[in-house]
């Protein structure tokens, strides 16, 4: 694998990624100078990611590459990236959305304790009408199977999340 001089201090880093012969970040994290040393989002811990999720990824980051971010091509590649996921970078995903301000903080939670976002909050959060964002879901579950993907897991009723008091 070719490590690109401005990568040199991500050597060891669990998410650098082999993508076309080149070492490429899985978090897609570039520095305008280079890596610096000992770099905060350096990923000492190993994370397990399967070949499958590997070349999932792969396959996206290179549809974003010759499509672009909004084609459906790359929305459908990243649904299954996605459900190859290890459960730790879904976690890492949805936090580093959250530290963007691209979605609300987590303001429900299910009956178990499980935290969730309530379609409302994201709806507000876009600043889109509600009845877009639930048309949006019902999109997205409809691809989601077509693609195979169970649903199992999603939660639609929205009287099953509570919100925080």
């Amino acid at each position: 694998m070719n490590i690109p001089p401005e990568r040199l201090n991500c050597t060891g880093c669990t998410v650098l990624e082999e993508y076309e012969g080149i070492a490429e970040c899985m978090d897609m994290i570039y520095w305008k100078e280079g890596t610096p040393a000992n770099p905060p989002c350096y990923q000492a811990r190993q994370m397990e990611m399967t070949p499958e999720f590997k070349t999932a990824m792969s396959k996206c980051l290179r549809l974003v590459e010759t499509l672009g971010l909004e084609h459906p091509e790359v929305s459908r590649a990243m649904m299954i990236a996605m459900a190859l996921a290890p459960d730790e970078f879904k976690d890492e995903m949805a936090d580093e959305a959250q530290r963007m301000g691209l979605i609300p903080e987590t303001d429900g939670y299910l009956e178990d304790g499980t935290p969730m976002i309530r379609l409302e909050d994201l709806a507000e959060k876009l600043g889109v009408p509600l009845e877009d964002t639930q048309e949006k879901l019902q999109i997205f579950l409809a691809e989601r199977e077509a693609l195979g993907l169970s649903n199992d897991g999603i939660v639609t009723n929205p009287a099953l999340v509570h919100r925080k008091h």
